[in-house]
């Protein structure tokens, strides 16, 4: 029986990937709209020189982005971009009212909807000029690109956005459901012979083998990202909102996590109802030993608990009253 082979490490190269590691805190923000905990992290992986990921989150506003650098002889610094959709998001996004509305004023407007969309969409298409700039200017970013995935939590519902292959999950009532699809040239090629198929899963027996042969083809083009950041000026991101519930837990991550952590074993260690940052740190740590073996992407991983939401009077009310502590 052979050995697995390990990367072993320099101190001095250690203590670079290190500092291109980063673990977010658990933190918890209780406001009149939203009481939430997040936490995360965003790791080198196990094999990479260069951490080309990145998280930003600001939990007052309820803002949420990851992203994943990739292509080109230089792929981009992904905190560039990240700042720059936040600044875009903060100028444009509605601002709440000072305290929740009536219930009979709860309803989720097109107006309202739209408003969301429209500030996430800027914000995405803002990143995604400076990108191509960028590579105007320099020719050893031509090719490269940003996937990014966003989560904008706001009164009484949750918004997400994303571009490339990042991805949002949410688990709510003990079932984890993506709420993005992969913009890959897998995913495209799966949605065309799926047409042809009439969208039939269970292939006849005249076409089981033209099925699986395609199957097979075109998994190895699962890297191959058709929509991103920086790739062309026509951006099409994809949108999405939910109503915003207690207990639910948003989860953001890169593909490095998800390529590691397959959905059924996320699920699984969800199930287990363990507190946030124990989770999360667990994650991490079955993610990089499932690197050891094999994988050697990036790994980033946000996640957002709701506690409650103003839908509940009582916390409401225990929002006001800590609003009237905080005065003495």
């Amino acid at each position: 029986m052979t050995t697995p082979y390990v990367h072993t490490y320099s101190p001095r190269e250690e203590k670079r990937r290190q500092e291109q590691c980063y673990y977010f805190p658990l933190e918890a923000h209780k406001g009149p709209f939203w009481h939430i905990e997040y936490t995360g992290f965003t790791d080198i992986g196990s094999l990479r020189q260069i951490n080309e990921d990145g998280a930003i989150s600001d939990p007052r506003e309820g803002i949420f982005v990851v992203a994943d650098g990739f292509g080109g002889s230089a792929s981009y610094d992904p905190s560039y971009f990240l700042n720059s959709f936040f600044q875009s998001y903060f100028e444009l996004h509605p601002q709440p009212p000072a305290l929740p509305l009536p219930s009979q004023d709860r309803a989720l407007t097109p107006q309202q909807i739209e408003s969301t969309r429209a500030a996430l969409n800027e914000a995405l298409r803002t990143s995604n000029q400076h990108c191509i700039e960028l590579a105007r200017e320099n020719l050893m970013y031509k090719g490269a690109g940003v996937t990014m995935a966003a989560l904008a939590i706001r009164p009484y519902h949750a918004h997400w956005a994303h571009v490339g292959d990042c991805r949002v999950y949410r688990w709510s009532n003990n079932r984890l459901q993506r709420l993005t699809q992969d913009h890959t040239l897998t995913n495209e090629l799966f949605k065309y012979y799926s047409s042809i198929f009439k969208n039939n899963s269970s292939p006849s027996s005249e076409n089981e083998p033209f099925w699986k042969d395609s199957h097979n083809s075109v998994l190895k083009y699962r890297n191959v990202i058709v929509q991103g950041v920086g790739i062309k000026e026509d951006l099409e991101p994809d949108f999405g909102y939910a109503a915003l519930q207690s207990g639910d837990l948003y989860i953001l991550c890169s593909d490095g996590f998800f390529d590691s952590i397959p959905d059924a074993h996320l699920a699984l260690s969800l199930a287990e109802n363990k507190p946030l940052d124990q989770t999360c740190r667990e994650l991490k740590q079955r993610a990089l030993e499932l690197q050891s073996r094999g994988k050697t992407d990036n790994i980033t991983l946000l996640m957002v608990h709701v506690l409650s939401t103003c839908a509940s009077e009582q916390t409401l009310q225990g929002f006001k009253k800590d609003q009237e502590d905080s005065l003495f």
